[in-house]
Formats: structure tokens, C-alpha cells, sequence
């Protein structure tokens, strides 16, 4: 089960009471062989941080500093030590 940083930025580390870190170990889905997926870290936030609900599924997530597109969330395993970082989508005008 690998170690994985989440970083927690901007209204997602507000809903979070501040939190701009944590280290979890997430148990891969069981139909995964094992793998876990970057698409398992957005469940597992989702279950582990109640509040994030509102902005979860509109959150952009950032793999080892690189963007990555929703799509490829569930083909993009992670290994022991990844750093996966939520960054909300910026509102202004």
C-alpha cells in the first residue's frame, strides 16, 4: 500500500480546517490488481474529508507537479512516495 503526500491548496485546504498536508496510505480498489490509481485518491478524499464534497469533483489534480486531465486519472498509478496536490478551480471576474 503505498505512502502518498496530498497537498491541499486555496478552498480545499479551507474545507479541510487549514490542513496543508497529509501523508495517507490508501488501500487500492479491490477490482485494481493491486494498482492504485490516481482516480482512487479523489474516493478516497471524498470518504476521508466530508467537506470537500462541494468542490471534489471540480477540483484539478496535480500528480508530481504535473497537471493531470480527469480522464487519465484512472490510468495513471502512483507509486510509494507521490505527491498529489488538489487545486480548486480559480473564481474571479
Amino acid at each position: 500500500m503505498p505512502s502518498i503526500k496530498i497537498l491541499f491548496f486555496a478552498a480545499a485546504r479551507e474545507l479541510v480546517g487549514g490542513v496543508q498536508q497529509v501523508d495517507v496510505e490508501i488501500q487500492p480498489r479491490a477490482d485494481s490488481s493491486g494498482v492504485l490509481y490516481l482516480r482512487d485518491v479523489r474516493t478516497y478524499l471524498a470518504g476521508a474529508f466530508p467537506d470537500l464534497d462541494s468542490i471534489i469533483a471540480d477540483v484539478t489534480l496535480a500528480l508530481n507537479m504535473q497537471y493531470v486531465d480527469a480522464e487519465a486519472e484512472g490510468t495513471l498509478s502512483l507509486q510509494d512516495g507521490d505527491e498529489v496536490a488538489l487545486i480548486p478551480p480559480i473564481s474571479g471576474g
